[in-house]
């Protein structure tokens, strides 16, 4: 079943997340170790929390996972952020 406005929302709600364009470090990190936008399953799989969906099963699609992260990183650096 395809996510609503209303699951966002409640999504949000449940967790506290504000506006991540100004949130500082430290709450960023508190929803990250909350489980706000990931979690890890009983079978060892990194799961959307929101979608649920499976964002990598194996070490090494953590590490491909990391590796895109850093090239966006890099991106956001070039324009300044």
């Amino acid at each position: 079943m395809p996510l609503t406005i209303q699951d966002i929302k409640e999504h949000r709600e449940h967790f506290g997340i504000g506006d991540i364009t100004d949130m500082d470090i430290g709450e960023y990190k508190r929803l990250l170790d909350g489980g706000a936008f990931f979690w890890i399953n009983h079978h060892e799989i990194i799961r959307h929390t929101l979608s649920e969906e499976y964002i990598a099963a194996t070490p090494e699609q953590v590490d491909a996972l990391v590796e895109h992260l850093k090239q966006f990183k890099e991106k956001m650096i070039a324009a300044g952020k």
